[in-house]
């Protein structure tokens, strides 16, 4: 799996089979920008884990650490 180092959510996220796949994709990500319209200088490559994903949104200020809820 590539992706953008510093993005959001599922921006260019892309699940790569092959070599061909990987180098086009890593290409399609430099010239691209993120969600925040900033270019994209680095790809992170990651092993792709299927299956649920779960994540904890948190907030932290002046040493005090809150889990939130989405709404």
């Amino acid at each position: 799996m590539l992706k953008p180092v510093a993005s959001a959510g599922t921006d260019n996220v892309v699940v790569c089979g092959s070599p061909e796949q990987v180098r086009a994709a890593c290409a399609r990500i430099m010239a691209s920008a993120d969600r925040y319209g900033l270019a994209n200088h680095v790809v992170l490559a990651q092993e792709f884990l299927a299956g649920d994903e779960y994540f904890v949104n948190t907030v932290s200020r002046d040493g005090r650490h809150r889990t939130t809820v989405a709404g």
